[in-house]
C-alpha cells in the first residue's frame, strides 16, 4: 500500500515539473519575426521609421492600407518624390500619429506648386472665394503677389485675418491715398477721419507699416489709442496737450522748464495723459501740484532721469520702488518724510532731497545703503548731525551737501550728467548713453 502511495505521489511531481518546464522553455522561445510585404519588399512589423526615398510608390497598390499593419510606425520619409495635397491630407488623416515627411503638390489656379513654397506670384490672376484654403494648403507660404486682383476690402480683411503669417502684396486705398502694402511709413496729421473703424481695417492691409502720424487730427487721445491696441505692431504717434505744454506721444525726454512761475500748476489729473508717451526715459515735472507719482511709474517703469521738484504736497514714495533702472532724482521742496522707499532703488546715482522741511531721518539711506549712490543733497533738511556722520560713512566715496543756500548750491549742476540731461529736454527724441551705462 505504502509503496503504490509514493509511486502516486512521485508520478503527480513528475507530471507537475514536466509541466513547468514546457511552460518555461515555451515562454523562452523567440517568436517569429512577422514582416510585411509592401513595395515587394519585407519590412519587419515592429520598425519606426521607414524610407521610401528610391521607392516608386505606384508599384503597390495597396501600400496605404498596409502602413495601418505597421503598429509601431511613427515616421515615413518619400525622399524627392512628391505626392498631391489630396494624397497627403488622406494619409495625415488616416494614420495622425505618423510623420509624413513628404512634399506635395497643389493646383492653384491651373498652375501646380509644391506646399513648401514661401512666395506665390499671383498677379492678375482671376481668383474666386477658394482663394484663402488654397493658401492654407501651403503652410511655409511667406508672401502672395495679388497685385492687379480684383478684391474687396472685405476679401482681403478676411485674408489678412485668417492668414497674418503671410505677406500680402496689394494696393490699398486709405482716406482717398492708392496706398502699396509696401508702404512703412504714413502721415495722417491734420486730417480729419470719419468711419474709424473703416480706417483701421484698411490700415490692417499694410502689411509692412511700421509708423503712423496722427497729429491734430479730430479723434481723441482715447480714438487714437485704440488704433495703438489693435495694431499693436504699428506705431502710432500723435500730439498731446496738458496745461500749456504739448509733446509727441513718441517722446523720449521732456521737461516743463519753466522760466517763470505764472502759469496753472499741473495736477495727477493733467498729467495724466503722459500714460500715452510710451517711450519717455527722462521726465521733468518739477514746480508743479503731483501728488501722486504711481500715474508716471506705472507707465515708465524704465524711466532714468526723474524730477518732481517743487511740487509741495509731494510726500508718497512707495510708487519709486517700481523705478529699478532710475539714475537721477530730484525731489527737493517737496514734503516728504519717509524714505524708505528710495533703498529699493539699486541704481541711483544722484539723489537730491534739499528743503524738504519735515525730513529729519535718513536711517534707511544709511542702513541700506545704495551700491551706486554718488551725490546726496540734503540742505535745507533738519538731519541730527549724528545721522549726518553715519551716512558719511555709509558713503565713503560720495559727495554729501548738507548745508547751502540753494537746493541746487555747491555744484549740483555742473557735472556732465546734468549738461547730458538739459540736451536731452532740449531734443527729446534721446537719452543719453551717460545715463545708460548705469544700468546694471
Amino acid at each position: 500500500m505504502k509503496r503504490i502511495v509514493v509511486l502516486i505521489i512521485f508520478l503527480c511531481l513528475l507530471g507537475y515539473g514536466s509541466y513547468f518546464l514546457y511552460n518555461q522553455y515555451s515562454y523562452s522561445l523567440p517568436e517569429e519575426e512577422k514582416t510585411i510585404t509592401l513595395f515587394n519588399e519585407g519590412y519587419r512589423e515592429d520598425i519606426t521609421s521607414l524610407d521610401l526615398t528610391n521607392i516608386d510608390i505606384k508599384s503597390d497598390d495597396n501600400w496605404i492600407s498596409k502602413i495601418g499593419e505597421f503598429k509601431k510606425l511613427k515616421h515615413i520619409n518619400f525622399g524627392k518624390q512628391s505626392i498631391s495635397i489630396e494624397l497627403k491630407e488622406e494619409l495625415q488623416q488616416k494614420y495622425p500619429n505618423i510623420d509624413f515627411d513628404v512634399v506635395a503638390t497643389v493646383n492653384v489656379y491651373e498652375k501646380e506648386v509644391l506646399d513648401n513654397i514661401k512666395e506665390l506670384d499671383l498677379k492678375e490672376v482671376n481668383v474666386d472665394n477658394k482663394l484663402k484654403n488654397i493658401l492654407k494648403k501651403l503652410p511655409q507660404l511667406e508672401s502672395v503677389d495679388l497685385t492687379g486682383v480684383e478684391l474687396t476690402e472685405k476679401q482681403k480683411l478676411e485674408l489678412v485675418n485668417e492668414l497674418p503669417n503671410i505677406y500680402f502684396i496689394w494696393n490699398v486705398k486709405i482716406l482717398d491715398k492708392e496706398v502699396p502694402s509696401s508702404t512703412t511709413k504714413l502721415d495722417f496729421s491734420n486730417q480729419k477721419i470719419e468711419k474709424l473703424d473703416e480706417f483701421v481695417n484698411e490700415l490692417k492691409l499694410i502689411k509692412k507699416l511700421s509708423y503712423l502720424n496722427m497729429s491734430n487730427t479730430n479723434l481723441t487721445n482715447e480714438e487714437l489709442d485704440s488704433i495703438r491696441k489693435q495694431l499693436p505692431g504699428l506705431k502710432v504717434v500723435w500730439t498731446i496737450h496738458f496745461g500749456v505744454w504739448s509733446m509727441s506721444t513718441d517722446t523720449i525726454s521732456f521737461s516743463t522748464l519753466v522760466g517763470g512761475f505764472h502759469y496753472v500748476r499741473l495736477t495727477n489729473e493733467d498729467i495724466s495723459v503722459l500714460k500715452y508717451c510710451t517711450d519717455l526715459k527722462a521726465l521733468d515735472l518739477g514746480h508743479q501740484d503731483v501728488t501722486d507719482l504711481s500715474i508716471i511709474t506705472d507707465n515708465f517703469p524704465d524711466i532714468r532721469v526723474l524730477i518732481m521738484a517743487d511740487n509741495k504736497k509731494l510726500s508718497d514714495l512707495k510708487p519709486l520702488t517700481k523705478l529699478k533702472h532710475l539714475h537721477y532724482l530730484e525731489l527737493f521742496l517737496d514734503n516728504i518724510t519717509d524714505i524708505t522707499p528710495l533703498t529699493e532703488l539699486k541704481e541711483l546715482v544722484d539723489l537730491n532731497l534739499s528743503f524738504n522741511r519735515s525730513l529729519t531721518d535718513i536711517t534707511p539711506l544709511i542702513e541700506n545703503p545704495l551700491p551706486m549712490l554718488e551725490r546726496i543733497w540734503l540742505p535745507g533738511c533738519p538731519i541730527p548731525e549724528e545721522q549726518i556722520e553715519l551716512l558719511k560713512k555709509a558713503y565713503p566715496n560720495a559727495k554729501i551737501v548738507t548745508k547751502g543756500n540753494g537746493s541746487t548750491g555747491d555744484g549740483w549742476r555742473s557735472i556732465d550728467r546734468y549738461q547730458a540731461m538739459m540736451d536731452m529736454f532740449r531734443k527729446r527724441n534721446y537719452i543719453s548713453d551717460i545715463f545708460l551705462e548705469y544700468d546694471k
